[in-house]
């Protein structure tokens, strides 16, 4: 299914994937088969060439294979087996410049300022589980091995099975502790590229002498694919809508509707290139923002932004939970939801008549506050004044950390993809309210040291004319999740970095189901 996924999207996979299947063809030709034609070495070559031109793990595979094959040479393949490598790397050359100083940067974890968590061992087996259709497919392809094996009488490898197992464990071993050690690369998209030596070995382990057994392998594995792709995970409506098409197509048909300035959409994952095509393709053209503008990176900006909109009804595409509850705040009613494994779309509209309808949100997992701690355990402030529906707690300049909610990570979350969304009401005594902060952090349990953190200011956000404030914190739960929830508290306060005199109002907690579509697909 993974393939499949991968397979219309305009990047660099589906293009790599093919490169190292001709790679490993012509490969095999040459070392196998002895089939030292001219024309093998010139295509092994050049799809060597492509593969490390297409990608920096693509390059990898190709660099592993086309060493491999030094191990392999006889005098009939080595002169030109060698040629071709020589030329291979001299065609290279002048892209190395750019492979370099993009490896300078060593990956995109969070160090060096990208997203990727360091993977662990159940990566692989995570990687192993999608590669044969997610879930529990990899047992039906383990049966059908070892039956296929014993009614063989085949139970060792061949030299060839014997390759692949090794091109693919090496190349798999390199990435995963390159990410572990030195930065993280490691990713089920660019991990295909090697992926397709395990994909051609399992298919090799399947080859029944058997005609009918081979037959009846062949119909279970296509019907678990067919169950899986298109109709467990819904491939054509999770996936097959292209974001980028659906959000400028929708927002064209709400101004159509609406009017063309009552609506105003904010895309926060779409680049110029797309906004450029998809304006062409359906004749339009209308102000957005998009990725490369402040308003989708900084909440101030956002708030300053949308806070002036004199639009009725305002669209967010791909946005996070934080940005949504400050949308909040001037468009209260969601009109319009629409969720796949691809997109996040919705609506918020500043009035609610009878031409709207509102909508549900994302699920609260889990909802805390001062009037229902739940899982949490609240701080007992002694001048904390509680009423049935309010409280207020008035907070003194010297008093730096004046408020804490903590709770064991696994009894306020429960999977990966969940976001914790914190949202504290202040009363400032004027406008000039600063260095007044939420923080979230996820802590180990024995050690007490921060795993995980984030935090917010009230800079960040604007105060109102009654110099109110909200100030919303919001925590991803991300890849490292199921690796750490055991054994950790997810502890959130009130940091008065400024020492600044005012009142909090309100404490809340959520814990919201965000986005499962596409962060639980590849379960």
């Amino acid at each position: 299914m993974v393939f499949v996924y991968y397979a219309p999207i305009a990047r660099m996979y589906i293009s790599g994937i093919f490169f190292s299947i001709a790679l490993l063809f012509y490969f095999f030709e040459i070392v196998y088969s002895n089939n030292t034609k001219l024309t093998n070495y010139f295509l092994f070559g050049l799809f060597a060439l492509l593969s490390a031109l297409n990608q920096h793990i693509n390059a990898l595979f190709a660099f592993t294979v086309c060493v491999s094959g030094l191990f392999y040479l006889t005098k009939k393949n080595a002169k030109f087996f060698l040629i071709t490598c020589v030329m291979v790397v001299l065609a290279y050359l002048p892209h190395l410049p750019v492979t370099l100083y993009q490896l300078s940067f060593g990956g995109i974890g969070y160090n060096q300022g990208g997203w990727l968590e360091v993977p662990n061992v159940t990566t692989l087996f995570n990687f192993i589980k999608v590669i044969l259709g997610t879930g529990k497919s990899y047992l039906v392809f383990l049966i059908l091995c070892i039956v296929t094996a014993v009614l063989n009488k085949q139970l060792l490898f061949t030299k060839k099975q014997t390759y692949l197992a090794f091109i693919f464990l090496i190349n798999l071993a390199i990435v995963y502790f390159y990410s572990v050690f030195r930065a993280p690369v490691f990713q089920n998209s660019v991990m295909l590229f090697s992926a397709v030596a395990f994909v051609i070995l399992i298919s090799t382990l399947l080859e029944a002498k058997n005609n009918f057994i081979f037959t009846i392998s062949a119909i279970i594995i296509t019907t678990l694919f067919f169950y899986k792709t298109y109709y467990k995970k819904n491939y054509y409506h999770e996936c097959v809508s292209n974001i980028f098409e659906y959000q400028f197509k929708r927002t064209a048909e709400l101004k159509n509707k609406y009017g063309n300035l009552a609506v105003y959409p904010i895309y926060f994952d779409c680049d110029t290139f797309m906004k450029k095509i998809y304006f062409k393709k359906y004749n339009t053209k209308f102000d957005c923002k998009i990725a490369a503008d402040s308003a989708t990176f900084s909440l101030l900006k956002f708030s300053q932004f949308i806070s002036n909109l004199k639009s009725n009804y305002i669209v967010l595409a791909s946005s996070f939970p934080h940005y949504q509850a400050v949308t909040k705040e001037y468009f209260p009613y969601l009109i319009e939801n629409v969720q796949t494994q691809g997109l996040n779309f919705k609506v918020y509209s500043k009035i609610k008549s009878r031409q709207t309808t509102c909508v549900s949100d994302d699920e609260i997992l889990n909802y805390a506050s001062i009037s229902n701690a739940g899982n949490y355990e609240f701080s007992n402030p002694t001048n904390l004044v509680k009423y049935p529906s309010q409280f207020f707690y008035p907070i003194n300049a010297p008093n730096e950390f004046p408020f804490q909610a903590k709770a064991n990570l696994n009894k306020v979350t429960s999977k990966e993809g969940q976001f914790v969304l914190v949202t504290a009401k202040i009363k400032a005594n004027n406008f000039n309210l600063t260095n007044v902060g939420v923080c979230i952090s996820i802590n180990e349990t024995k050690k007490d040291s921060p795993m995980v953190y984030t935090a917010y200011e009230s800079g960040d956000f604007l105060i109102k004319n009654d110099t109110t404030l909200n100030i919303y914190a919001g925590l991803y739960c991300g890849t490292n999740y199921n690796s750490i929830k055991n054994n950790s508290i997810l502890n959130t306060y009130v940091w008065n970095r400024g020492k600044q005199n005012f009142i909090l109002t309100n404490y809340e907690i959520k814990t919201i189901n965000f986005w499962p579509q596409k962060w639980n697909f590849w379960e």
